[in-house]
Protein backbone atom coordinates (compact mmCIF):
# COMPACT_ATOMS: atom_id res chain seq x y z
CA UNK A 1 0.00 0.00 0.00
CA UNK A 2 2.88 2.36 0.76
CA UNK A 3 4.22 1.88 -2.76
CA UNK A 4 0.98 3.19 -4.31
CA UNK A 5 1.42 1.20 -7.54
CA UNK A 6 0.22 2.54 -10.87
CA UNK A 7 -0.67 -1.01 -11.97
CA UNK A 8 -1.62 -4.18 -10.12
CA UNK A 9 -1.49 -7.58 -11.83
CA UNK A 10 -3.17 -10.49 -10.07
CA UNK A 11 -3.18 -14.13 -11.03
CA UNK A 12 -6.04 -15.48 -8.94
CA UNK A 13 -9.68 -15.16 -9.99
CA UNK A 14 -11.55 -12.82 -7.64
CA UNK A 15 -8.54 -10.94 -6.28
CA UNK A 16 -8.96 -8.23 -8.90
CA UNK A 17 -12.56 -7.64 -7.82
CA UNK A 18 -11.57 -7.70 -4.15
CA UNK A 19 -8.95 -5.01 -4.73
CA UNK A 20 -11.34 -2.87 -6.78
CA UNK A 21 -14.18 -3.00 -4.24
CA UNK A 22 -12.60 -2.86 -0.78
CA UNK A 23 -12.24 0.55 0.83
CA UNK A 24 -8.66 -0.01 2.02
CA UNK A 25 -7.48 -0.20 -1.61
CA UNK A 26 -9.42 2.73 -3.07
CA UNK A 27 -6.69 5.33 -2.52
CA UNK A 28 -4.18 3.45 -4.69
CA UNK A 29 -3.39 4.92 -8.08
CA UNK A 30 -3.98 1.55 -9.80
CA UNK A 31 -7.49 1.31 -8.34
CA UNK A 32 -8.39 4.96 -8.95
CA UNK A 33 -7.27 4.64 -12.59
CA UNK A 34 -8.83 1.20 -13.17
CA UNK A 35 -5.49 -0.48 -13.78
CA UNK A 36 -6.01 -3.68 -11.81
CA UNK A 37 -5.73 -6.64 -14.18
CA UNK A 38 -6.53 -10.32 -13.83
CA UNK A 39 -3.95 -12.28 -15.77
CA UNK A 40 -4.94 -15.18 -18.03
CA UNK A 41 -5.19 -18.67 -16.62
CA UNK A 42 -4.57 -21.74 -18.76
CA UNK A 43 -2.69 -24.87 -17.84
CA UNK A 44 -1.41 -22.80 -14.94
CA UNK A 45 -1.91 -19.24 -13.76
CA UNK A 46 0.13 -17.18 -16.21
CA UNK A 47 1.52 -14.92 -13.52
CA UNK A 48 2.64 -17.69 -11.19
CA UNK A 49 6.44 -17.90 -10.75
CA UNK A 50 6.58 -21.54 -11.89
CA UNK A 51 4.07 -21.25 -14.72
CA UNK A 52 4.97 -23.04 -17.91
CA UNK A 53 3.12 -20.20 -19.64
CA UNK A 54 5.53 -17.50 -18.43
CA UNK A 55 6.48 -16.55 -22.02
CA UNK A 56 2.80 -15.88 -22.69
CA UNK A 57 2.50 -13.88 -19.47
CA UNK A 58 5.31 -11.62 -20.65
CA UNK A 59 3.59 -11.04 -23.99
CA UNK A 60 0.22 -10.42 -22.32
CA UNK A 61 1.76 -7.96 -19.85
CA UNK A 62 3.55 -6.06 -22.60
CA UNK A 63 0.37 -5.81 -24.69
CA UNK A 64 -1.80 -4.89 -21.68
CA UNK A 65 0.47 -2.20 -20.27
CA UNK A 66 1.96 -0.84 -23.50
CA UNK A 67 -0.61 -1.39 -26.26
CA UNK A 68 0.82 1.37 -28.47
CA UNK A 69 4.20 -0.35 -28.58
CA UNK A 70 2.72 -3.77 -29.29
CA UNK A 71 -0.03 -2.99 -31.80
CA UNK A 72 0.97 -5.89 -34.01
CA UNK A 73 1.10 -8.44 -31.19
CA UNK A 74 -1.84 -10.83 -31.09
CA UNK A 75 -1.59 -12.54 -27.71
CA UNK A 76 -4.44 -14.94 -28.53
CA UNK A 77 -2.66 -16.16 -31.63
CA UNK A 78 0.61 -16.43 -29.71
CA UNK A 79 -1.19 -18.55 -27.10
CA UNK A 80 -2.82 -20.68 -29.79
CA UNK A 81 0.59 -21.36 -31.31
CA UNK A 82 2.15 -22.03 -27.91
CA UNK A 83 -0.41 -24.68 -27.01
CA UNK A 84 -0.11 -26.24 -30.47
CA UNK A 85 3.71 -26.24 -30.54
CA UNK A 86 4.42 -27.29 -26.96
CA UNK A 87 1.45 -29.50 -26.18
CA UNK A 88 0.21 -30.57 -29.61
CA UNK A 89 -3.16 -29.20 -28.57
CA UNK A 90 -5.48 -27.24 -30.84
CA UNK A 91 -7.29 -24.96 -28.43
CA UNK A 92 -10.84 -23.98 -29.34
CA UNK A 93 -11.82 -20.34 -29.67
CA UNK A 94 -14.17 -20.74 -26.71
CA UNK A 95 -11.51 -22.21 -24.42
CA UNK A 96 -8.92 -19.67 -25.56
CA UNK A 97 -11.31 -16.86 -24.68
CA UNK A 98 -11.82 -18.36 -21.22
CA UNK A 99 -8.05 -18.64 -20.73
CA UNK A 100 -7.61 -14.98 -21.68
CA UNK A 101 -10.21 -13.66 -19.22
CA UNK A 102 -8.63 -15.75 -16.44
CA UNK A 103 -11.88 -16.78 -14.79
CA UNK A 104 -13.32 -20.20 -14.08
CA UNK A 105 -10.44 -22.29 -15.36
CA UNK A 106 -10.20 -24.29 -12.15
CA UNK A 107 -13.83 -25.34 -12.58
CA UNK A 108 -13.55 -26.99 -16.01
CA UNK A 109 -14.10 -30.73 -16.02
Amino acid sequence: MMWNPDVILVNEDGVDNYIRTKDQWKTLSAVRNDRVYLMPNGISRWGHPTSIETPLAILWTAKTLYPDYFEDLDVKEAARGFYRDFFEYEISDELLEQVMIGKGMRNIK
